[in-house]
């Protein structure tokens, strides 16, 4: 089949708009380059993450096929070792079947809190198929690309165990909104009325700290199955007030 020089130069034109907007894993887009977005994991390895509280990250996180990758249980959860305060974050990530883990952000690692969920809303990773383990959770909407707890999201909204889901996480003047492949699931002001009375008849009511500092670090979840993330970029909004 003859192709004319005007197909060629359209199809050449048409995969360079994709290249533009889409890259490969652990590679900004040209206009994620534009925009400000920055890389905080290198493809290669853990260098800008630590484990919680500590220094070096721990056994059971690992470099795998371009992905931070947990696993095996009890290595804690990993941290970034910078603080954001507000932030447009976005990444990819894939659970094992019947797994479940979640994305922390403003967690403090003072000594006085002796977990990253004391202090960071988590936005929830789970396999929308763990019947067996996580039914529980799936019953009360605390499912992929939930607030933990908080706000609910739709099973549909994930893909299933052991494909790559696209996360986001927008955080600014305390407005914070998540989205999972594309559907929004959360938009609510942290520390509004709204929120308050959101986490009023949960665990979270009586955390002092939970939810509520000005900055704080990314922190990867080892909820004791394995899962992998990528192409974890971040956007700095400036910091909050």
């Amino acid at each position: 089949m003859r192709m004319t020089m005007k197909f060629i130069l359209s199809l050449f034109f048409a995969l360079s708009v994709c290249a533009s907007v889409f890259a490969a894993p652990n590679q900004l887009s040209d206009q994620e380059k534009a925009d400000g977005f920055t890389l905080i994991f290198d493809g290669k390895s853990l260098e800008g993450w630590k484990a919680f509280r500590g220094d070096a990250p721990k056994e059971g996180w690992h470099v795998v096929d371009g992905a931070i990758t947990l696993l095996k249980g009890g290595a804690g959860d990993l941290v970034s070792k910078e603080e954001y305060g507000d932030f447009d974050l976005r990444l990819e990530f894939r659970i094992a079947p019947q797994g479940n883990s979640g994305i922390m952000f403003r967690v403090s690692d003072d000594a006085k809190y002796r977990a990253t969920y004391l202090t960071g809303p988590e936005y929830q990773i789970l396999d929308p198929q763990a019947f067996d383990k996580y039914d529980h959770e799936l019953q009360a909407g605390n499912v992929g690309g939930s607030l933990y707890g908080i706000i609910p999201a739709k099973p549909g909204f994930s893909k299933p165990a052991e494909q790559w889901n696209n996360g986001r996480i927008l955080l600014q003047e305390n407005r914070l909104q998540m989205w999972i492949n594309g559907h929004q699931t959360v938009d609510v002001v942290l520390g509004s009325e709204e929120f308050k009375a959101l986490i009023a008849d949960t665990k979270f009511a009586k955390w002092e700290g939970f939810a509520a500092m000005p900055k704080g670090r990314f922190a990867l979840q080892d909820h004791g199955q394995e899962v992998s993330f990528r192409t974890i970029r971040v956007k700095r909004l400036g910091e909050a007030k």
